[in-house]
């Protein structure tokens, strides 16, 4: 008999061990889908930009990062870059923005990726705290590996120096 309850708790430990390690939370799991860098459209009563958003989580096990913006403006020409930090909040089925000059976006889905793969698609509407209302429609087109991460500083320029060559 002890050497059955032995073997039922050494199975139940390596269980158990092996939810803790390998076991991510639904919003853990959407951040790492996010992870990347998207291609699209942002679209308002007015106008439309094409937009390249990266996503980058803070570590496997996280549900936010931070990220940078990248609009084209069709009409006017414009361009513009600018960083943010988001967190996924799936209780209001929502990603939460905060970009570097203080403006909050709710970001409501009607379709999330289901993957990490490329090709996916992300879309739904964003909502600013300066009560504006734009859809999107972005597709994945590259992925981060942690070498990525070590690759870029926190600007998103390559920390290697160039070598000049000859």
């Amino acid at each position: 008999m002890k050497k059955k309850s032995t073997l039922f708790t050494l199975v139940f430990i390596s269980i158990l061990s092996l939810c803790f390690t390998s076991c991510q939370t639904d919003e853990q799991q959407l951040a790492s889908y996010l992870d990347g860098i998207w291609e699209g459209n942002i679209t308002n009563d007015k106008d439309r930009w094409d937009v390249t958003m990266e996503f980058v989580q803070e570590n496997p096990y996280s549900r936010s990062g931070y990220g940078y913006e990248e609009d084209h403006g069709w009409r006017n020409g414009s361009y513009t870059r600018v960083r943010f930090t988001w967190a996924v909040d799936l209780s209001r089925r929502l990603i939460l923005l905060r970009y570097s000059d203080g403006t909050n976006v709710e970001v409501e889905y009607d379709r999330l990726p289901y993957s990490d793969r490329l090709s996916e698609r992300f879309t739904g509407w964003m909502y600013t705290d300066r009560n504006s209302k734009a859809s999107f429609y972005l597709l994945k087109t590259g992925n981060h590996s942690n070498r990525d991460r070590d690759y870029y500083d926190d600007y998103g320029y390559s920390k290697q120096q160039t070598v000049p060559t000859e």
